[in-house]
């Protein structure tokens, strides 16, 4: 199933840090089909580019603004956000994750299928809490097709996931943007060239 046509719009942006700047002067635009790589040491500002994205802070110059179908959108409508912290009750189980996640995201998507693709479709009645750390971070990746949001905002996903799960997240990756979605993507390691339109963003040290 294609996504439908939007854009994520950076113009003339900056934004602090307490009384650092972490970024001026920030134009980029985020459409179907691209993946933008945010690299940059600690505290250069890539999450909070990601914040910014999401809706979560506003900038201190400039603007960011959302596009679906070529009408103005609120960010709720376009993304979803994963952070660096997994967002999940110790005391669900995955299969009761995956169903609250589909109600927040009034999602119509197949749970059985979303599970299978992240790898976890022996895992339904177990426990969140009693997952591995690489286990938990496929239940994002399973979180994340749930959603069935365009825009995918991602800070260090790939991280702790287990044996043969970073080749798992290309893949999704990949299969995200062939339907037309997008990423931007906070990672210290590095990424495939996902997508014909991968790219770069390279951010200094605040």
């Amino acid at each position: 199933m294609t996504l439908p046509d939007h854009r994520l719009c950076f113009r003339n942006v900056a934004a602090r840090r307490g009384n650092s700047l972490l970024f001026a002067g920030l134009n980029f635009d985020l459409t179907g089909g691209d993946l933008i790589w945010l690299q940059g040491p600690n505290g250069s500002g890539k999450t909070t580019i990601l914040r910014l994205a999401a809706g979560f802070l506003v900038p201190e110059k400039g603007e960011v603004f959302w596009k679906l179908e070529a009408q103005d959108a609120v960010p709720e409508e376009l993304v979803a956000y994963q952070g660096h912290q997994d967002p999940l009750d110790t005391e669900l189980t995955v299969s009761q994750t995956l169903n609250f996640w589909t109600d927040m995201y009034n999602s119509q998507m197949d749970i059985a299928k979303c599970l299978t693709l992240a790898g976890l479709a022996n895992k339904q009645t177990v426990a969140c809490g009693k997952l591995s750390a690489g286990q938990k971070r496929r239940l994002v990746l399973a979180r994340l097709l749930i959603s069935n949001r365009p825009v995918w905002l991602l800070d260090e996903t790939a991280t702790m996931i287990d044996s043969g799960g970073e080749h798992l997240f290309h893949s999704i990756l990949s299969d995200h943007l062939k339907r037309g979605g997008s990423a931007l993507l906070a990672a210290h390691r590095p990424v495939q060239k996902i997508g014909a339109t991968a790219s770069r963003l390279v951010l200094g040290a605040a």
